[in-house]
């Protein structure tokens, strides 16, 4: 049913797409504009005092005190009792406030007490990050960029020389070796080895701080005036590439119940540390980024047996956390994952259920004080159950199956320490968040019949050959397997019972079947029940043929079969699904209404333009048997045209105002297309869609429907072509019927006049940012602008949904995304 509802916010609770950047070769480290002296006064404390270190130097200190004894070789700046100064030596970066000062000639002698970065700055926003293609305004790169070797050596890297594609820590956390990999867990029975650890980590960090408005603290002790602000926000993330090889090898001769390590440090600093030295406004800032090698496990198993699995996880994206101070934390998670691995081989008999990762740590620190730590913790969970011995193959009790199964998992989570800026108590943490868990891989899945072949001698009947088969379900495909599976083989008729173990997936029998005869050749799991079976018997062949009559949203396909046992067909007809083999009975099936071995049948309410795969089958009582599987593609849907203005087509709906609806948004040459983004009020697409390059945001507006200048409708299609208004977009909602539909491959609502004509407005997500393109196309949302301003200098927008619902939404002090536009004509 067709709802119009009024909301104040509907769709921007969604975490920002990951964006891949790249740095450039050539590009020096630009400075960030200078800002205005005057506003520099409102960011930076006035009792900031900047030294230049290249003039000054540490003669004593001691930092649990606070005393410092600097010699300056130029001029002595005129620190003072009250004055904050920053004590900028190589990897140490410390901000003091200044109790006592003492100066002779080029020697300041101080007593301080910490400060921190809320002592400094106030009614700013900053950004430090290791990103180049970050520099704006407000976002600061840095100065330099350094690691210390083994040795204590200090190795400096330019930003500039960064290769294109790769990320501030690139080949510096690539390791494969930086942990002994001999063991992980042993205990009197079991050992688990790591026999391969490689990580390759490609990231960039983003820092952001927000600081409230200035206060003066009054300090009781000697009436000193303190300023500090307050920390409203930080975000703190990084993005980039995670990449991880695992060979993990279990060994058990016993019981080994519920062995469990959570969180140890198998190695401190895993990857070379990174020191990266800012310079906000002449304030010296230094954040080192490191990580540490954790491992957490959960292991249970028994019996004997021996199994090891490779195991890689490819990821990119964004990973950190957002926090409001006094409020709650928000993650910000954006991962996407690819995966391989190799089940390499297994013996013995009992089970395994376990669950390890191990993972680096990765933190960020900010003047030598932790702030953030981020776990990325993708990990394999194995179940396996079951084995056999050779010399127990044909003895009922003691024949066991194979039942293997991985799961690949990953865990996500992110800390915040507000230490660095005075706020030790203040943690936060996302908590664990369970990113992906998806089942990676199944053995055994099927047994089938791969050749049936005449023996030579006459009169010794057939060689019958089985193939049994994994399932990767990564790929949803079957593979044959590599474990010594075993095959139990029932005859009826010539009646037999045995057992055979399949080698490489493969498995024979020979034997003499005859018309009254069935053989069974079945898969059973650890605890003795039916997995797969493969039926043989004198039934023979199912073909599906051609398909035929092919419209947009139908087709005929038709099957037949030959059969010597037709008593035992009770059920024939055609089944179909929307990828490679997913023809299946229990999926999608019309059932055929014939007695005839040939029948048809005719399948409706399909997709437009989608690609369909369909099988004939036939059912006995014992089985279900299929036919080839073959495909279709459904015919293209031609859109509606009642004519067109200035070589745009339009469609008459049939509406009260007689308005005549563009066929197609603006920027797109067919009805399934997207067409280009708009800020409201512009007229060209841009690169970036943000709140800086807005032309109309807080900008008091009247209605810009027909304006050339702020109307792109208009501006690119001309003659009288122009944005819809609320009203007119009311009209539609109101007038029309409206029906989720997928429009040649491509969903979207439809929209169906009074007259029954219609119009197809495609779901288009929206753009923010540097050509963040954020679709929603399976959670069916379309973005479209209207021309009205609302109050509180806000516009309006249509949303339709997929489920069927239109919205009609106030929602726009978001003028500044791009979203798209149908234009309207009298």
């Amino acid at each position: 049913m067709k709802k119009i509802i009024f909301l104040l916010s509907v769709f921007f609770s969604c975490l920002t797409i990951f964006n891949s950047c790249n740095h450039n070769d050539d590009d020096p480290i630009d400075p960030i504009d200078p800002i205005d002296d005057e506003n520099i006064k409102e960011i930076i404390s006035p009792n900031y005092i900047h030294i230049d270190w290249t003039q000054a130097s540490l003669i004593s200190y001691n930092h649990e005190l606070g005393e410092y004894k600097i010699n300056f070789s130029g001029e002595v700046p005129e620190i003072q009792t009250g004055s904050i100064v920053a004590i900028d030596q190589d990897t140490l970066v410390k901000y003091v406030f200044v109790e006592q000062a003492n100066i002779e000639e080029n020697i300041v002698s101080m007593t301080t007490s910490e400060a921190y970065l809320t002592d400094i700055f106030a009614n700013t926003t900053i950004s430090l990050t290791s990103d180049k293609n970050q520099a704006d305004a407000d976002v600061f790169l840095p100065t330099e960029i350094f690691y210390l070797d083994e040795k204590g050596n200090k190795h400096n890297i330019v930003l500039k020389a960064v290769n294109n594609n790769n990320r501030i820590t690139n080949t510096l956390w690539n390791s494969s070796n930086n942990i002994d990999t001999s063991y992980i867990l042993s205990g009197d029975n079991y050992k688990v080895f790591m026999e391969k650890l490689l990580y390759n980590i490609d990231v960039d960090f983003i820092v952001k701080m927000n600081f409230g408005e200035r206060n003066v603290l009054n300090l009781t002790s000697d009436g000193l005036e303190r300023y500090q602000s307050n920390m409203q926000n930080i975000e703190s993330y990084l993005v980039g590439n995670f990449d991880t090889e695992q060979t993990i090898r279990f060994s058990v001769d016993g019981e080994c119940s519920d062995a469990i390590i959570s969180n140890e440090t198998l190695k401190e600093n895993f990857f070379v540390p990174l020191n990266l030295k800012f310079f906000v406004h002449d304030v010296p800032v230094l954040i080192n980024i490191s990580a540490d090698l954790i491992l957490d496990a959960n292991l249970s198993m028994n019996g004997y047996l021996e199994s090891s699995v490779y195991y890689r996880n490819i990821a990119e994206g964004k990973l950190g956390l957002k926090c409001l101070q006094g409020g709650s934390v928000t993650p910000m998670r954006t991962i996407n994952n690819n995966y391989d691995f190799t089940p390499i081989d297994i013996k013995g008999k009992g089970n395994i259920d376990s669950k390890m990762y191990v993972f680096p740590r990765m933190k960020i620190s900010l003047n030598n004080k932790e702030e953030s730590t981020f776990d990325y913790k993708p990990y394999i969970s194995s179940t396996i159950n079951g084995g056999y011995d050779e010399d127990m193959i044909g003895i009922d009790n003691n024949v066991s199956a194979w039942t293997i199964n991985y799961k690949t998992m990953i865990d996500v989570s992110s800390r915040l320490n507000l230490g660095f800026i005075g706020r030790e108590t203040e943690n936060y943490f996302t908590g664990n968040f369970n990113l992906r868990n998806k089942l990676l891989y199944t053995s055994p899945e099927k047994i089938v019949l791969i050749e049936e072949e005449d023996l030579q001698i006459k009169g010794q009947g057939k060689r019958l050959t089985f193939e049994v088969l994994d399932r990767n379900h990564l790929t949803d495909s079957y593979i044959r397997t590599n474990i010594p599976q075993i095959v139990e083989l029932e005859s009826f008729g010539n009646y037999f019972k045995q057992y055979k173990i399949a080698k490489d997936g493969i498995v024979s029998l020979d034997l003499f079947l005859s018309d009254e005869d069935i053989l069974y050749a079945r898969l059973l799991n650890a605890e003795g029940n039916l997995i797969s079976q493969a039926v043989i018997r004198s039934i023979i062949e199912v073909t599906t043929s051609e398909v035929s009559n092919i419209t947009t949203n139908s087709a005929v396909c038709s099957g037949s079969y030959n059969s010597t046992y037709e008593e035992g067909v009770y059920e024939k007809g055609i089944c179909w699904g929307l990828y490679p083999y997913s023809a299946d009975v229990n999926n999608n099936k019309i059932v055929a209404n014939s007695d005839s071995e040939n029948f048809s049948c005719t399948i409706t309410d399909l997709y437009s333009y989608t690609t369909y795969y369909v099988r004939a089958y036939i059912k006995t009582f014992d089985d279900v048997i299929y036919g080839e599987e073959i495909s279709f593609t459904t015919e293209k849907i031609e859109h509606q045209s009642d004519g067109n203005i200035n070589g745009y087509e339009y469609v008459d709906l049939g509406l009260p105002s007689g308005l005549k609806w563009a066929t197609c948004n603006v920027g797109a040459s067919y009805v399934e297309d997207i067409g280009n983004y708009y800020a409201w009020g512009e007229v060209e697409e841009k690169k970036r869609y943000n709140i800086e390059n807005s032309i109309t945001f807080d900008k008091p507006m009247p209605d810009i429907s027909g304006n050339i200048i702020y109307d792109a409708a208009t501006a690119n299609c001309g003659a009288t072509w122009r944005i819809p208004t609320k009203k007119e977009i009311l009209e539609l909602v109101t007038f029309c019927e409206s029906e989720c539909i997928k429009c040649n491959g491509v969903w979207g609502t439809k929209f169906i006049g009074p007259n029954k004509k219609s119009i197809f407005l495609p779901y288009t997500g929206y753009k923010y940012q540097n050509n963040i393109d954020c679709h929603w196309n399976q959670g069916g949302c379309g973005f479209y602008w209207c021309s009205t301003p609302y109050t509180d200098e806000k516009s309006c927008i249509i949303i339709t949904e997929y489920a069927q619902d239109v919205i009609i939404s106030n929602t726009t002090e978001y003028r500044y995304l791009g979203m798209i536009i149908r234009a309207v004509s009298e």
